[in-house]
């Protein structure tokens, strides 16, 4: 019997020697030396290093995308308020001007001549009505005569007002400061009150303009933070909900939405498509990272070691941000999940993490060196 025990032990240390020599040390020879042992029963099943993670406390930002087309903060046609004949004009197309800046002049000399007379007729009537009043004081004029000469007065005044409103109109201004458009006017064209003389956009701000769904009516409220993009531009434009439109259409269950966004640079106009985010909500929830989820069905689950086994934990899961996962229920910031090696793991299964597993080896290997350090210094 010992020459048999003896005969596999020489086996078994022969092998042992070849594979040192062929560089199959260390967890190889680990896995024969535990292969035995298992076989004979003194240990259990090996550990499966497995990579883990925190579960942290991460801030989740809810978010809405939309598409959406962009309009000045004000923008109106320049029209002509009544018909005339164009004496001059200066419209900068493309440019910037001020508020009451001259945009074009119609021939006015008619109505000036008019306003001339109207001024005329004021005079005498203002005369007239100082005389009969006097007059009136003194009991030499009649009262019927002072009215007479007063609503003269009061009818020259009116005719003024006019008069001065027809030369005006023929005098057309920009009504705010804003964005000129283009003109196709020419010097001596008659225009009609129906004519578009220009355009003129106030781009100092810029609104998007776009629909949400139904679904989020309750959610929508003004003043909630939006970004834009536009179609091959990396710049972002950051704005705030400003409108949140009343009705719902019954065709399409949307609802319209209006965002308004500075414009400092000018680099929005009117009738750009932009991509645009609505942030619902912010909070702070606990996440985990996508590779710890494992969905089965409409479930799903993470495994948590706990006291050197992965235990199975059924988890209820949120929005999905950056790679993390927004856990509602089943777990708390600070606990651990494991991320690798899930599709081979069962609930119950004996695990290892790999700090903890690279710690051990670092210890053996200490002890190892300790030992052969002594084994060295003996007699």
């Amino acid at each position: 019997m010992r020459k048999g025990i003896l005969a596999i032990t020489c086996v078994l240390a022969v092998a042992l020697g070849i594979g040192a020599a062929l560089g199959f040390g260390g967890p190889m020879i680990d896995r024969i030396m535990g292969a035995e042992t298992d076989e004979d029963g003194d240990g259990g099943p090996e550990a499966q290093i497995v990579r883990t993670a925190l579960v942290e406390e991460t801030e989740i930002v809810e978010r809405f995308s939309a598409v959406g087309d962009t309009r000045a903060i004000r923008s109106v046609d320049i029209l002509a308020r009544t018909a005339g004949v164009v004496a001059s004009f200066d419209i900068p197309g493309g440019e910037r001007v001020e508020a009451g800046y001259s945009l074009v002049q119609l021939d006015d000399r008619a109505e000036r001549a008019a306003l001339r007379q109207v001024e005329a007729r004021l005079g005498d009537a203002q005369a007239t009505a100082a005389r009969t009043r006097e007059l009136s004081d003194r009991n030499v004029a009649a009262d019927a005569s002072l009215d007479t000469a007063l609503a003269d007065l009061d009818l020259a005044l009116a005719e003024l007002d006019a008069a001065r409103i027809e030369v005006d109109d023929r005098h057309i201004t920009a009504p705010f400061a804003g964005t000129v458009g283009l003109t196709d006017i020419e010097i001596g064209r008659r225009l009609e009150p129906t004519d578009v003389i220009t355009t003129l956009d106030d781009l100092s701000q810029v609104e998007i303009v776009f629909n949400l769904p139904e679904s989020l009516f309750q959610q929508v409220e003004a003043g909630q933070m939006l970004k834009a993009t536009g179609a091959g531009s990396d710049d972002v434009f950051t704005g705030e909900l400003s409108i949140v439109g009343t009705r719902i259409d019954p065709a399409a269950r949307f609802f319209e939405v209006r965002g308004v966004f500075d414009n400092p640079d000018g680099l929005l106009t009117t009738g750009m498509l932009m991509n645009v985010d609505l942030t619902l909500e912010t909070r702070a929830a606990a996440t985990v990272p996508e590779l710890a989820i494992v969905n089965i069905g409409d479930e799903a689950i993470v495994f948590v070691p706990e006291d050197g086994q992965a235990r199975e934990r059924t988890v209820r899961t949120g929005l999905l941000q950056d790679g993390a996962v927004e856990i509602l229920e089943g777990l708390e910031a600070g606990e651990t999940v494991i991320t690798t090696g899930l599709q081979a793991i069962e609930d119950g299964d004996a695990v290892e993490p790999e700090d903890e597993a690279q710690d051990g080896e670092a210890q053996g290997d200490e002890t190892t060196e300790t030992s052969a350090a002594a084994a060295g210094t003996a007699p």
